[in-house]
């Protein structure tokens, strides 16, 4: 009897440990801070945090189906391995769905010195859909060329702030990117 009332203190204080716990549920659309400055590098005292910020504007009609969305960033450029971004990434809450427009945030792990990624994209996968090159319907991209990755610096330490990204579901990038075999 004694060994089953100590098997049930420890149950019940495992769930209150579980439910008492903070879980991060993803990014969703926040308020924008109004930072209009178009230097990705620029910061302001206390951003402490490092990663890659912006906002990501829709143009043309959402999937009917939208399922997962996310931030991707990749060092390199073309992809060796598409399973590479998934070391810099960060999938968006659903409210996001069907917006016109949404601010994002990648944290990344902190470095001693700067980190440049060749690529940063928005990815969505439907229903049904695999990862694969036509789930990337964004980057940050040359507003010549929306084809043509701009890289990002972040500094040590900071934000690369202002990496907007425009996502045009009639007009998705195209981009050199591996297949993956289903």
């Amino acid at each position: 009897m004694r060994n089953l009332w100590g098997l049930t203190i420890f149950l019940v204080l495992s769930v209150l440990v579980l439910v008492s716990c903070e879980l991060d549920h993803g990014l969703g659309p926040v308020r924008s801070v109004g930072r209009t400055n178009p230097d990705t590098t620029a910061y302001e005292p206390g951003d402490t945090i490092p990663g890659i910020q912006g906002k990501i504007y829709f143009q043309g009609d959402w999937p009917e189906n939208p399922a997962q969305a996310f931030i991707a960033a990749s060092p390199e450029y073309p992809l060796s391995n598409l399973l590479i971004i998934l070391n810099y990434y960060t999938e968006l809450d659903s409210s996001i769905f069907f917006a016109d427009s949404c601010d994002y945030f990648l944290r990344l792990s902190n470095y001693d010195e700067d980190k440049e990624f060749a690529i940063v994209g928005f990815g969505l996968l439907c229903e049904g859909e695999w990862y694969g090159p036509n789930m990337v319907k964004g980057i940050y991209a040359s507003p010549d060329d929306p084809n043509e990755p701009l890289p990002v610096r972040v500094p040590a330490g900071r934000p690369a702030k202002n990496v907007d990204i425009i996502v045009d579901f009639d007009n998705p990038p195209i981009l050199e990117m591996p297949v993956l075999v289903q």
